[in-house]
């Protein structure tokens, strides 16, 4: 039997200063809502996480450095992630920048550190100090995004890009096309290795 590609319904909206894409099977009375959940989604993490608005939650946070802030279960979240992230790169990726300064300190300086009481949901950001997240967020986004239409709503199959983020489910049987997602060579921006994705 040959593979079968079926139709998905395509949504392309902006937001956290991306073009973002989806390619959703879902029914044609499904569509508008999906639609506009994604973008709700999408625009309500901008609010909370972009350095450019300045009511954003993480402003705010980023203004009160050295106060106690309570802070969103949304903001705890990728907190929480910005930490581990800090771990597993052996403190290459650094969320915590003194003020003015353009990037993070060498790995031979002093590590900065937030307080957080996951109890009161509440940080502390050292004085003089501000969080700059380099994009977390918004793979973030997309990955919470993706759990909830295949957990929640019970998408079977579909696919997020947002940038260089990209995720995509439902395509593991073998009387489907897999997904073949290109990526660019950064060397070389005429020339993609492609990669056959089914899951």
């Amino acid at each position: 039997m040959e593979p079968i590609t079926e139709s998905f319904h395509p949504f392309r909206l902006q937001a956290m200063q991306t073009d973002i894409e989806l390619l959703l099977r879902c029914e044609d009375k499904d569509a508008y809502f999906i639609e506009q959940m994604a973008i709700d989604w999408f625009h309500s993490v901008e609010k909370r996480f972009s350095l450019r608005l300045a009511d954003s939650e993480i402003n705010l946070l980023n203004t009160l450095a050295g106060e106690t802030c309570m802070v969103s279960t949304i903001m705890l979240e990728v907190l929480f992630l910005a930490e581990t992230y800090q771990k597993v790169t052996d403190r290459n990726y650094k969320p915590l920048l003194q003020n003015g300064a353009v990037r993070a300190p060498s790995n031979s300086h002093p590590l900065l550190t937030w307080k957080v009481d996951p109890l009161m949901k509440s940080i502390q950001l050292p004085d003089h100090t501000r969080i700059d997240l380099h994009g977390i967020e918004k793979s973030w986004s997309v990955n919470r995004l993706a759990d909830y239409m295949q957990n929640t709503i019970e998408l079977k199959q579909g696919l997020i890009v947002a940038g260089g983020d990209i995720t995509v489910w439902g395509r593991a049987s073998k009387q489907l096309d897999p997904w073949v997602i290109g990526l660019q060579n950064p060397w070389n921006i005429d020339h993609y290795h492609f990669q056959d994705k089914v899951s």
